[in-house]
């Protein structure tokens, strides 16, 4: 088994390199911290109690994922543009576990299973498709060897185009995937506790209570 790690740092290595044309450790550290933060977000969408949902939850993660990436990276892509790819990606990898998918579903409609039992099934699977969903985006944009002057050359089908090219490793993105499903499944604790820690650092803060308008006073008058 391969460390998740590795498989990202390499990707978002080679993204720096071909954006800003030189070496940038914080960028590297920054890029891969948006990919496994959006991978631990992805655990809840496993536990959706209703089928089918869960992995409009996993294309949504990706979506916002892909949108980080890019204002962290400086690369001017709209967002429809994206969320169009994020689908696309998410499509293609899940059906590297689609025997997993299918289980997990039909667990969610089992009595005294349901979305506890499915989720759990799924966690990992969720865990690991991001992941290779965020290598398989800054792999994409670093091969597509634009960076020489800007991006208004590059067209949302080069980018579409990059991205299967990528994808058409089969065998490397089912092991990524199960690369990611055995560190999570290791490392499950303290995965889920850095997604709590972001759903409460995310959450509103609920505001003040409204105060009641006093009534005037009746009497008030009297002693103007």
């Amino acid at each position: 088994m391969t460390a998740p790690n590795t498989h990202l740092q390499d990707a978002a290595t080679k993204l720096v390199q071909a954006a800003t044309g030189y070496a940038d450790d914080t960028l590297t550290e920054e890029l891969t911290g948006i990919v496994k933060l959006h991978a631990s977000l992805a655990i809840a969408g496993a536990f959706v109690p209703v089928p089918g949902l869960d992995l409009a939850a996993l294309a949504a993660n990706t979506w916002t994922m892909y949108v980080r990436i890019n204002k962290e990276a400086e690369l001017p892509f709209e967002k429809n543009v994206v969320k169009s790819i994020a689908t696309g990606v998410v499509t293609t990898l899940g059906s590297n576990v689609a025997g997993v998918l299918a289980v997990s579903t039909v667990a969610k409609f089992i009595p005294g299973l349901g979305s506890i039992g499915g989720g759990m099934l799924l966690a990992a699977t969720m865990y690991g498709v991001t992941l290779a969903a965020g290598v398989v985006y800054m792999r994409a944009l670093a091969g597509l060897k634009a960076w020489e002057d800007d991006w208004r050359g590059v067209s949302p089908q080069d980018v579409e185009r990059a991205v299967n090219d990528v994808m058409q490793d089969k065998q490397a993105m089912k092991d990524i995937i199960e690369d990611g499903k055995q560190y999570y499944k290791a490392n499950k604790d303290s995965i889920n506790r850095q997604r709590k820690q972001e759903d409460h650092s995310t959450s509103p803060t609920p505001p003040p209570p409204r105060k009641k308008p006093e009534e005037p006073n009746p009497y008030d008058e009297w002693f103007k």
